[in-house]
């Protein structure tokens, strides 16, 4: 049986402000997440085309010292983000009251934000079960 690759094309570039080290996309592909080296977070909105580009617009809206981020899975317009020890939840980007966790996040479905505290798996691994 012979397999062939689907052709691949480039359809578009994206200047972007920041030197990336993480990117996320939300659920239904019309906005990206930049985490930059920096921990500088920074959105791109793919639907807006008021630059005239015909890609998208880089968003103004800025959050610093970010380490971590998850999108919701049924929700595009939330998403879930770790700055310092504290878990904010932004939607449509204006954040939520902050709660403090010093947990990895995972998972961000029906409201509910799940994270692992990994510094408590490394210290005693063979006790996680179910995780």
């Amino acid at each position: 049986m012979k397999y062939t690759i689907p052709y691949i094309q480039l359809e578009s570039r994206m200047n972007l402000r920041s030197r990336p080290q993480q990117l996320h996309l939300n659920c239904d592909s019309t906005r990206f997440s930049i985490i930059d080296i920096n921990g500088i977070l920074s959105f791109y909105d793919m639907t807006d085309q008021s630059d005239g580009t015909g890609v998208g617009t880089h968003l103004p809206t800025v959050r610093r010292e970010v380490w971590s981020l998850v999108w919701s899975s049924d929700n595009p317009s939330l998403c879930a983000t770790m700055e310092k020890n504290r878990l904010f939840v932004l939607r449509d980007f204006e954040p939520e009251e902050p709660v403090l966790s010093a947990g990895y996040l995972c998972d961000f479905t029906d409201l509910e934000v799940k994270s692992v505290l990994l510094d408590d798996i490394l210290k005693e691994p063979e006790e996680i079960k179910n995780i």
